[in-house]
């Protein structure tokens, strides 16, 4: 197979002090990992690699259906005396259907062997391209830092690589597109049909990449880095089944579930067995949900943030020892 002359390439705007720095500041904000992870913690050599990617962009169309659920409550009153005396909740199914149509740009692999690292490859079989980051290819930009630079060549034949890794990234960007169109909606049996067209012959691209592994315990983490330092992939300890930072968070949340149990169960007891509830006590007992339910709240975003400063704290000392 003869080799594809690159037209793009997306340089390396990073150094090896942004890959440590991102890492350290993704762990640190991360929910569920060991706060002394900092204490533990070592990267081994940081790689850089050029991947030759087929770059592929054209067109595509979503036709997409759903079920939306709406909920409504009404109240359920006593006739003789005209005062409420519970309130009915009313689930309502609505289908529904639209179309979705955008543009892609997606990049694939043009490498398969074994001088990648698995954990790379895996993730970056449908990357997306940025036009914004990418510049005309010359050998000069190419090879410039080419001695600590593993640039791999190409082996790979587009068609064979669109077929593996192509209709699910469609299928992906069109999902993604109907989602935005049914924000913030609760919706069931999210189903679509795609077709798609390219809008120019395909084209190679060499796109930088940063791979490092990191150790805590005994056990061997992954980081990832586009040269451009605009996305990032990585795995991340956890200590035991949950960290205590997860305990805390459970136990937050079971105290808030006992709590709404609590005032369900008072509601039921006066407006069923006494029948003698009344709007000004339901309204009573809904605000003081709503206080508890922000006190909560409030307290879980207090334990995340204490955790979080802990493994600021022992970050800022990995730094700068």
């Amino acid at each position: 197979m003869e080799p594809i002359t690159p037209e793009r390439i997306i340089p390396f705007a990073t150094t090896r002090d942004d890959v440590k720095n991102t890492l350290t500041e993704m762990l640190i904000k991360k929910w569920n990992v060991p706060t002394d992870i900092f204490t533990y913690f070592k990267i081994s050599d940081i790689r850089r690699f050029y991947v030759p990617m087929f770059l592929f962009e054209g067109k595509f169309t979503c036709t997409w259906a759903a079920t939306i659920r709406t909920t409504s409550h009404r109240p359920v009153y006593y006739y003789q005396i005209g005062n409420p005396r519970s309130l009915q909740m009313r689930r309502e199914y609505t289908p529904t259907s639209g179309q979705a149509r955008d543009n892609f740009a997606i990049l694939c692999p043009a490498y398969e062997g074994e001088e990648i690292p698995e954990d790379l490859y895996s993730n970056i079989q449908s990357f997306t391209y940025k036009a914004e980051y990418s510049k005309e290819y010359t050998p000069e930009l190419a090879q410039k830092d080419a001695d600590t630079i593993d640039t791999l060549p190409q082996n790979a034949d587009p068609e064979v690589v669109w077929a593996k890794y192509g209709d699910k990234a469609i299928d992906m960007l069109a999902l993604r597109a109907a989602g935005v169109m049914l924000d913030k909606m609760i919706t069931m049996d999210v189903s679509s049909s795609n077709n798609y067209e390219f809008s120019r012959p395909m084209r190679m691209a060499l796109v930088s990449f940063w791979y490092c592994t990191y150790k805590y315990g005994n056990t061997t983490y992954y980081f990832i880095m586009d040269g451009a330092g605009d996305q990032c992939f990585l795995t991340a300890p956890q200590e035991g089944s949950e960290t205590k930072e997860a305990q805390s968070s459970k136990n937050v949340w079971r105290v808030l579930t006992a709590t709404f149990v609590l005032i369900i169960g008072s509601l039921y007891y006066f407006d069923v067995i006494t029948g003698n509830a009344r709007l000004y006590l339901i309204s009573l007992w809904l605000f003081i949900l709503a206080i508890l339910y922000g006190g909560i709240q409030a307290s879980a975003e207090v334990v995340r943030l204490t955790y979080q400063k802990r493994r600021k704290k022992n970050a800022e000392e990995y730094l700068k020892g």
